[in-house]
């Protein structure tokens, strides 16, 4: 995620380079008809403003659509901070409170709600590299028993995988008696809370904004480049290069609008305007360390360079 507020002007101008050349390209092509007298009537300005017309309507959908999507995606993993804090400390709450029954022992106690909070901890890191299909699962291989953590390369969906244990392990909790016998009903809702993070963030991945829309909204946009000098050269002959540089500026607008909706319709994809996945899973894992009482926790992520991952 991109936390900067000022841009380097060349990083700009290669974001939309195919569309600047392109832009290049068309201005000189109509300078030339210009000149050599194929363009003494130019294209209708009312042409060119439909088509303009058409193309902000495509490209106010689109970009509202990818920003909808990088929204939610980021509403999904706040939402998914909240709920792994909440089950950790219903969970140690649990705990404490099957102490003070003397059905379990303090040390029994404190090392399932370790287990417990530990392989929440491992469920975000797990989800993050399931959605951006990056990253080692050594990263979180501290958080879970060796045995576990070696069955789980025969999965496909870790945190699924994952949620299942931590639903097993709450049985056990309760029949071993460091758990009550209603806690699990208590656990519940949020054990759902987390499971549905992680399907809003698949349906997300894997459901790409309609192509349709992608495609048209290029097609209108380099059809509008190529159109455009043969409507404004003409209609400001007595200064061709003021007529160039009006229609630079018109076409590096429009590039610019239909870029910044491309680049945040895909979430998680790894990239600088994605969602700082890596920070926040840090965060859930230091603050359920910390729960703990654990004084060894990772540390915290800062953007590098303006930009936040």
């Amino acid at each position: 995620m991109v936390i900067k507020r000022h841009f380097a002007p060349h990083r700009i101008f290669w974001y939309v380079r195919y569309e600047l050349i392109f832009g290049v390209l068309s201005v000189l092509f109509a300078f030339y008809l210009h000149k050599s007298g194929y363009l003494n009537v130019g294209v209708s300005l009312a042409v060119v403003g439909l088509l303009a017309t058409s193309l902000a309507i495509f490209l106010g959908f689109r970009n509202n659509a990818s920003y909808s999507r990088w929204w939610e995606a980021r509403t999904l993993w706040g939402t998914g901070i909240n709920a792994s804090r909440i089950f950790s400390r219903q969970i140690l709450a649990s705990v404490h409170s099957a102490i003070k029954a003397n059905s379990c022992s303090e040390a029994e106690a404190f090392n399932f709600a370790q287990e417990m909070i530990h392989r929440m901890g491992a469920y975000a890191h797990a989800l993050r590299i399931h959605l951006r299909n990056a990253g080692d699962a050594t990263e979180y291989s501290h958080l879970l028993p060796h045995e576990e953590y070696i069955a789980y390369d025969k999965n496909q969906n870790i945190p699924n995988m994952i949620m299942l244990k931590m639903a097993q392990r709450i049985k056990d909790g309760v029949r071993e008696g460091k758990l009550g016998q209603f806690d699990p009903i208590s656990l519940e809702p949020q054990m759902a809370t987390i499971q549905n993070w992680q399907g809003g963030c698949e349906r997300i991945k894997n459901t790409p904004l309609p192509r349709v829309y992608d495609f048209f909204t290029r097609i209108f946009l380099f059809t509008f480049i190529a159109v455009l000098p043969l409507a404004i050269l003409p209609a400001m002959k007595e200064n061709l290069w003021l007529a160039s540089i009006t229609c630079g500026l018109i076409i590096f607008v429009f590039s610019i609008i239909n870029k910044s909706g491309a680049v945040l319709e895909n979430p998680f994809d790894n990239k600088v305007n994605d969602v700082p996945l890596t920070s926040m899973t840090v965060t859930i894992e230091r603050d359920l360390l910390e729960m703990l009482g654990e004084e060894s926790l990772p540390k915290k992520k800062f953007p590098e360079n303006g930009i936040l991952m």
